[in-house]
Order: structure tokens, then sequence, then C-alpha cells
């Protein structure tokens, strides 16, 4: 999709990594002048396991609100939040978002699976019904949230996928039993 994009809105990127709170997992970044920053991990619900291949996060999300508006100007942040605040049905708080000018963004998160409510939180996020950590391995784990520029339906480029059959079968697009055959035979 990337190499194959309409223009050259995709040719250079903002990655972010952002700073959570947790006390017990950190990663030391270096930049390129040998300076080393030192990144504390987001903390995490996670929802109970029912799959070995796959954590699903409480409430779906990586990041937090203000992910969104990473590489973007000052203007372009208040323009966006006057927006959010409006209070007309026809303002579709995805296409406001989706509608944000700026550079195409990577934010590179460390999680650190946790039990407890995350302080500030309310009510319906309370531990119970969470996945608990002990379960949860490793106990420092690296999400990527890619944010694409908003393109017209006309200007998408069309890209395939192929799927292998574990993956397939990991997505539940194959079942265990079901056979696999390549074109040639």
């Amino acid at each position: 999709f990337i190499r194959r994009a309409p223009d050259t809105s995709l040719k250079d990127w903002f990655i972010c990594f952002p700073q959570g709170s947790s006390p017990n997992q950190t990663v030391q970044l270096i930049d390129s002048s040998d300076q080393a920053h030192v990144i504390k991990a987001r903390q995490r619900q996670f929802e109970p396991l029912t799959s070995k291949t796959f954590l699903e996060l409480n409430r779906r999300r990586v990041g937090g609100m203000e992910d969104i508006f990473i590489g973007a100007t000052q203007s372009e942040v208040e323009r966006v939040k006057a927006l959010l605040k409006t209070k007309d049905e026809s303002v579709k708080r995805k296409e406001i978002l989706r509608g944000l000018n700026r550079l195409p963004l990577v934010v590179v998160s460390f999680i650190e699976p946790i039990a407890k409510p995350i302080e500030n939180t309310s009510k319906r996020q309370s531990s119970k019904g969470r996945a608990d950590p002990s379960e949860i391995a490793p106990k420092r784990i690296l999400a990527l949230s890619i944010f694409f520029p908003t393109y017209s339906d006309d200007v998408v480029p069309i890209v395939t996928y192929q799927l292998n059959p574990t993956a397939q079968r990991e997505l539940g697009l194959l079942s265990d039993d079901e056979e696999v055959f390549d074109d040639d035979g």
C-alpha cells in the first residue's frame, strides 16, 4: 500500500514513542546522536484470555486520544478540537479525526499488562472480568498504531494480501479440518 500510494503523501512519516506511567517497565532508546531516552510503558488492562494467539485490550484502545494529534500543527489541533465540541449530529467524530492534516504517523507503544483499574477511570473499567497479568507473557508488549492520511474513494490504491493457511486459521478464516490446496494441484 505504501509503495503504491497515489502521491508522495506516504514518503515522510512521524514516528512517536509515547511516554507511559509504568514504574515497572521501561525501555531505553538511543537516538541518532547516541543520546539515551527512557520510555515508560503504558499500563493497560486486557480482556480475559480466550486464545493463546491473540490478546484483546480492554476498550480495544492501545493509545489515548492525544495520540491522534501527534505531529499536527497547533492551529490544526485547535480546528479539530473545535469540530469535536460541536453538537451538530451531522459531524461525525471519525470523519473529523480522519481529516486531520499532517504527515502519516506510527505510534510505537510499550504496554505493561495490569489488573487494577488505571487511576482516574470510570467504575466500568474495574478489574472484575479482566485478564490476570500473570497469565500474559511477555510482560512488556509492543503495539503499533498507524495513522494514514485520508484519501477519497477514487484515489485509494487497491492492494491484495495473501495469507498462508496458518494465518487464515489464526484469524478464523479457515477451520482446523479444512484442507488447503495450492494453485498447482
